[in-house]
């Protein structure tokens, strides 16, 4: 018996050790009467009278051996012995399968595993460059709520000037207009390193918390490694923004079926226009185009632009257009409730 195994585990093994030894005894019965009989018929057959069966005479002198003798009785005999072999048989298989299990149920009365719990605070100190850009007026409008944009560079920018960042995208047209209509917000991710969830909304939060935002006109896009990462950002908080645009990238579109009632349904309240060019030999357009077939499936709000005969560079002319400003400032976040 296992060692701390309880008083149920020890019954149990104790009724199944007293069925094989009650097996075993009529294995012994068994086995002695068979040779019994075993015996019994050779004595018939040498023509040996027993009285207590005595289907034979007993020989007398100048008789033939075995004369008298009831040889039907005999076959019979012989009969009922093969019958009893055929018993002694299935006993013994009843035994053996009796003491399989018993070794299985003890083996099995105590696991080797243990069901643990992790109940513990983990918290970090997170850092990350930015760059942050205020629309005109800001100042002057103290009571206003500006909405966000939230870009995400890609792997070339990677690393600890974030001056680097403002080489593509919102950052650079922000420079360049005169009426950026949005707080801008242009984190740099470190070299060597990945969009990290943790940073980006220790980021928003922060931004939330020191200027005017508007939590419920939030929004959110990236190029390439940014459009990695601005879809897993997008799948994991739906309920943060207002509206998405992942430029050349791609993620898991079987993630977006595990989700639980309440993630999907943020998801389908989320409206994206995602882009991507066709002789994109970078990042295949497969990868935005399985992302948003798997949105479609749980009934998303969502657009893909293919831009033909463009390769991985779809970004120009697609933050160079009004018209993706426009349609950020078009979607609102339903105000949480």
């Amino acid at each position: 018996m296992s060692k701390g195994a309880g008083p149920e585990n020890q019954a149990a093994a104790g009724g199944l050790i007293g069925r094989v030894l009650r097996i075993c005894h009529l294995n012994l019965v068994l086995v002695s009467d068979f040779e019994f009989r075993i015996s019994d018929l050779f004595l018939q057959g040498s023509g040996v009278q027993r009285k207590k069966y005595g289907p034979c005479s007993a020989p007398q002198r100048g008789e033939g051996r075995g004369e008298g003798c009831d040889w039907l009785s005999t076959l019979a005999r012989v009969k009922y012995v093969i019958g009893q072999l055929q018993k002694l048989f299935y006993a013994f298989a009843l035994a053996l399968t009796a003491c399989t299990t018993a070794h299985h149920h003890t083996a099995m009365s105590k696991p080797k595993q243990t069901a643990k719990v992790l109940d513990k605070t983990v918290s970090r100190r997170v850092k990350a460059n930015y760059l942050l850009f205020l629309p005109d007026g800001y100042e002057a409008k103290p009571s206003a709520r500006w909405p966000v944009l939230l870009f995400l560079h890609g792997i070339g920018e990677r690393g600890s000037d974030p001056w680097k960042v403002k080489i593509h995208g919102p950052p650079k047209i922000a420079e360049q207009m005169t009426n950026f209509p949005f707080i801008l917000v242009s984190p740099q991710c470190p070299n060597g390193q990945w969009w990290s969830n943790e940073i980006l909304t220790a980021l928003l939060d922060e931004i939330i918390a020191k200027y005017h935002a508007d939590t419920n006109r939030v929004y959110l896009t990236g190029l390439s490694m940014g459009g990695f990462g601005a879809w897993n950002l997008a799948l994991q908080y739906p309920e943060r923004f207002a509206a998405v645009a992942p430029l050349c990238g791609g993620g898991n579109p079987y993630y977006i079926q595990s989700y639980n009632p309440t993630r999907k349904a943020a998801l389908r309240a989320l409206p994206f226009w995602v882009f991507h060019g066709e002789q994109d030999t970078a990042v295949a357009p497969e990868e935005s185009r399985r992302m948003v077939d798997a949105l479609k499936k749980i009934g998303c709000d969502i657009k893909l632009t293919i831009y033909p005969g463009v390769g991985h560079d779809c970004w120009t002319q697609t933050y160079n257009n009004p018209e993706l400003y426009k349609w950020f400032l078009q979607h609102e976040r339903e105000p949480a409730k």
